[in-house]
């Protein structure tokens, strides 16, 4: 069942952070320190869509029964605006949310989502190919399970901002912590195991100096580490453009 989210003074508004899309949308800060994304539904001359927040929170609740990896919504209510709210799904400070519009630009430069001419090139076969450049084809599984719910739902608005991967600065020895968990550095010879495994004790112990005093690690001895965000932005769907009629 979704919870309730009542929007006082205390909570506060993050102006800097830019919050596109097509619905009046707001960054707040709770008073508990998490952030959180509040959205009304979309409501202008021809697209007044006032139960699409509500196909928001609907979907999130069957994606979850489906078992697909969804963000939660949520019931918010702002003064007397009323919409769907959801925690921010990345920490800023060590994550990064990439939009899937910039590993298509990567390996399609002229390729402009904004130009009319060129929606027709938004195919999976561009998207498949994108993350094959960019060394991510092993997500391609979770892009099709984004396309299956949407037709069960009946999204029509699954456009290049509204999927992403999520990525992290990962510290350089818990990198080889995992390879060595997972049995990959014996696999190399003595001398590279010899290496990984005395680089991991010197920045393990870089790692606990710099936090020691309160400091971060340099940049370098850190990985990116990868992964796709949980579904998203699905209020365009579930007949969210139908009203009720007497």
């Amino acid at each position: 069942m979704p919870e309730l989210f009542i929007i006082t003074e205390e909570w506060n508004e993050q102006f800097w952070m830019n919050t596109g899309g097509t619905r009046a949308k707001k960054y707040l800060q709770a008073p508990d320190g998490k952030f959180y994304y509040f959205k009304r539904s979309q409501l202008k001359p021809g697209k007044d869509y006032h139960f699409e927040f509500w196909s928001e929170v609907i979907a999130y609740g069957l994606g979850t029964m489906l078992g697909f990896n969804m963000l939660r919504y949520d019931i918010a209510i702002s003064g007397s605006v009323m919409g769907c709210i959801s925690e921010s799904m990345i920490n800023s400070e060590e994550e990064e949310l990439i939009e899937g519009v910039k590993y298509l630009q990567a390996f399609a430069p002229t390729y402009n989502p904004a130009l009319k001419e060129h929606q027709n090139r938004y195919t999976f076969d561009l998207i498949k190919n994108s993350l094959e450049r960019a060394g991510l084809i092993r997500y391609i599984n979770q892009v099709v399970e984004i396309i299956v719910f949407d037709a069960l739902i009946g999204n029509g608005d699954r456009h290049q901002e509204n999927w992403a991967l999520i990525s992290k600065s990962w510290p350089m020895h818990e990198a080889i912590q995992l390879l060595e968990d997972e049995g990959e550095i014996n696999r190399l010879n003595k001398v590279y195991r010899w290496l990984l495994r005395n680089f991991k004790k010197v920045t393990e112990q870089i790692h606990k100096e710099s936090k020691d005093k309160g400091e971060k690690m340099p940049k370098q001895l850190y990985v990116p580490q990868i992964g796709m965000a949980p579904i998203y932005d699905s209020g365009s769907s579930l007949g969210r453009e139908l009203l009720e009629t007497g």
